[in-house]
């Protein structure tokens, strides 16, 4: 038996032992699915998860390969009597059976950011549409997906969504280093929008370690409290200890305190202890284009070099490029619903099997020629064959054709970043 077709085997046995406690992911227990339908709990799962870009209609027709007559109605009736946690908790049981033993020099490194996500959710609340946005119609309701991505193994580990508008990616990130499991050592990497002495102090009291990009020293933000260095590099560690009273025995007693007005949502303080001591780095590296990055960081110095450093920064770039797939290999950008409970459905089960194919991808082994480039598996392939894998297509070996579809990696080639609105395809109306 092959990988996929083992993971595939403990997908559904997930699916089945959720199936037989359905009751706790029912709004009606005892009432919902007591009758033998044509369409069962299981069927409803993994229809979801392997709905893709094509209309509800086609997506149902291809489930039970056209031998069953099951309309879009009926599948929405049966969906709509189940929790959204159903699938939450999905993405939890399926992430725990995952292989994660790959790692960076015994660390664990996950990277957090956040995304936006359009839907056609039809809702009056103002927490769904972005900030300003002054007509508030049925085209413009978005989700904020926060995540933490394991760069070294490719899954999505954590997610919190959120409205857009009144998202809190610092304290999303926050929650999720919480709940973690800190049996093994991890690396928290993040961009600019995550610099807060708050943020590193939860990572800190876990004693887990943080990267995370700051502003530069003229620009303001943590690095403004020290001179602006005058080489290429800088690397300095540094001991501050934060506190809430501004008295003049304080300044006396700690030349390096920083006093944290009470009007700023800090949460490291406590009534017995009303001080808090942090040691980090501040490094500052140049990159490509003549500008810098500074970074913060409570890594060792002496295992942890500063180019170092700055190599492993940039493998935060792993979980942008998960975004895109997600939306576009993925299909995060193609909804069959319109209701929030619906939407959160969605979104979870994107999530699983996003990580189903990552799971896949990362089992097979390409044997290394000598030609011009390296290759890799194609995610977005894999993505339509492990769909139509799970729906039954037994006779898909999908293994042996990702290995006849290879893409080659060109490495040292960047690009301007352009933004551009990722707008949700509407499927009511498609054939």
């Amino acid at each position: 038996m092959n990988y996929s077709s083992s993971l595939k085997k403990q997908l559904n046995n997930l699916i089945t032992f959720q199936s037989k406690n359905k009751s706790d992911y029912l709004y009606s227990p005892g009432k919902d699915f007591s009758r033998k339908r044509e369409i069962s709990y299981e069927d409803v799962i993994k229809i979801t998860l392997t709905s893709g870009a094509r209309s509800l209609r086609n997506e149902l027709m291809t489930f039970y390969n056209y031998k069953k007559s099951v309309t879009a109605s009926a599948y929405c009736q049966q969906r709509s009597k189940i929790k959204k946690e159903a699938f939450k908790d999905l993405f939890y049981s399926f992430n725990s059976i995952l292989d994660k033993t790959k790692n960076y020099k015994g660390y664990k490194l996950l990277a957090c950011d956040g995304s936006q996500i359009q839907t056609p959710m039809i809702t009056d609340n103002e927490d769904y549409f972005l900030q300003g946005y002054q007509s508030f119609d049925n085209n413009n309701a978005y989700f904020h997906l926060n995540a933490l991505y394991d760069l070294c193994n490719g899954y999505y580990d954590d997610v919190i969504i959120e409205p857009e508008h009144v998202r809190k990616e610092k304290d999303s990130f926050i929650k999720m280093v919480q709940r973690h499991d800190n049996s093994n050592k991890i690396i928290y990497i993040a961009d600019r929008g995550y610099e807060s002495y708050n943020v590193m102090a939860h990572i800190y009291d876990q004693n887990q370690f943080f990267l995370i990009r700051i502003k530069d020293f003229n620009i303001g933000g943590i690095a403004q409290m020290f001179p602006k260095p005058t080489q290429d590099k800088f690397d300095q560690s540094v001991t501050r200890v934060f506190t809430r009273h501004s008295h003049k025995k304080y300044r006396e007693k700690y030349g390096n305190y920083i006093w944290i007005r009470h009007k700023y949502d800090i949460d490291f303080f406590t009534p017995e202890h009303d001080m808090y001591k942090m040691t980090f780095r501040i490094i500052r590296i140049k990159i490509a284009n003549g500008t810098y990055e500074c970074l913060a960081t409570n890594l060792p110095p002496d295992e942890f070099k500063t180019d170092e450093i700055k190599k492993l920064y940039n493998m935060r770039w792993g979980i942008e490029t998960s975004f895109k797939e997600l939306k576009y290999s993925t299909a995060m950008l193609y909804f069959h619903s319109r209701k929030e409970e619906l939407l959160h459905q969605e979104i979870y089960a994107k999530l699983i099997m996003y990580n189903f194919s990552q799971a896949v991808i990362s089992k097979i082994k390409l044997v290394k020629k000598h030609l011009k480039y390296e290759y890799k598996i194609n995610h977005a392939l894999a993505e339509q064959l492990c769909s139509l894998f799970l729906r039954g297509a037994t006779s898909i070996n999908v293994e042996s054709i990702l290995l006849t579809a290879l893409l080659p990696v060109r490495l040292n080639r960047s690009y301007k970043r352009t933004k551009k609105k990722n707008r949700y395809i509407n499927l009511e109306y498609r054939p």
